[in-house]
């Protein structure tokens, strides 16, 4: 969890746990949990899922856990379970706060050292606590993951999500009936449920001091504080080093694109590029301080800005996992 000032700040990286035989924790968003199509791991303030989108330059607080447990069914099979909770709040109580719980499963098979594929289910619950209500989102997944080489990695995934939301609408009355009721205006409360593909895809290459990644998604989301409810389609990338052993830097890229699911017809652009700096001060505990460069742009209409931000803070993964079994 954290806080963000225009969608990057201190809190905001994303991290995950999926440990053979083990219980993991993890502070950060992961849209549908660890075994989803969203959500990665690693260290990128660029994406967090809750508020890295975010136009207004506005505090907003947030906060993501996710719990997973790993069960090994055989010698080549693993079942993983886990939910999720999260909950962002912005100023004056606005219709963009939300509260999120789900829960998720996953089957994976390892066919080979360098071959395996997965599949799994979603649930996820989305209160809009000021605006829409009881939006319920699942999706279906299956996937690959490949090792092309001893330093590269790929994993494609693809998958569907069925949305089912409630929300309410102000309609204005014709004058006759607006007579006879003494009302101008009236609230409908409106249903709306629709199937949308997704997928990702991510690769990742090691070096000797460091590693590449890129990754691609297009998954449901909460949204940001314009578009309630979206579908989230963008691309990261990241280049990372080690300059000491306690110290390193990480240059990040991204664009992010939000499609109005409720709000029909919206779009929402934004890129972004920046730099971060990671001090490790004991075993998984890391400082981080960094700035980036913003660019959205707001369709149908024509708004757009840009912005210089910075941001800070602590960094925890426990590198053994928390072993119960």
């Amino acid at each position: 969890g954290g806080a963000g000032n225009g969608g990057f700040g201190a809190g905001a990286a994303g991290l995950g746990s999926n440990v053979l035989g083990s219980v993991g924790l993890a502070s950060g968003f992961l849209f549908g949990g660890s075994a989803g199509l969203g959500g990665g791991t690693g260290l990128n303030p660029l994406q967090n899922g809750l508020v890295d989108a975010d136009y207004f330059q506005s505090m907003a607080y947030f906060s993501s856990t996710s719990a997973s447990a790993g069960f090994l069914l055989s010698s080549r099979t693993m079942l993983n379970i886990g939910g999720t909770a999260a909950f962002v709040r912005r100023p004056d109580s606005s219709y963009s706060d939300m509260n999120m719980a789900g829960a998720n499963a996953m089957l994976s098979t390892q066919f080979s050292r360098r071959f395996s594929t997965f599949v799994g289910y979603n649930f996820n619950r989305i209160d809009f606590i000021h605006s829409l209500r009881n939006t319920y989102v699942q999706s279906g997944f299956l996937g690959i993951k490949y090792t092309l080489s001893p330093h590269d990695y790929l994993s494609l995934s693809a998958g569907d999500s069925y949305v089912d939301s409630k929300f309410a609408s102000t309609v204005t009355l014709p004058t006759d009936v607006a007579a006879l009721l003494g009302v101008t205006a009236t609230t409908v409360v409106s249903s709306t449920s629709k199937m949308y593909p997704g997928g990702r895809l991510t690769y990742n290459h090691e070096f000797q001091r460091g590693g590449f990644d890129l990754s691609c998604e297009s998954a449901i989301s909460p949204g940001n504080d314009l578009i309630l409810l979206a579908r989230r389609e963008g691309c990261t990338v990241s280049l990372s080093r080690m300059l000491t052993q306690r110290l390193s830097i990480t240059g990040l890229a991204g664009l992010i694109r939000l499609n109005g699911v409720a709000q029909s017809g919206s779009r929402y652009d934004t890129v972004n590029g920046g730099l971060v700096f990671s001090y490790r001060l004991v075993r998984g505990l890391s400082l981080t301080a960094g700035a980036n460069y913003r660019v959205t742009e707001i369709r149908p209409s024509t708004q757009s800005s840009s912005a210089v931000i910075a941001n800070a803070g602590l960094f925890w993964s426990p590198q053994d996992g928390v072993h119960l079994f």
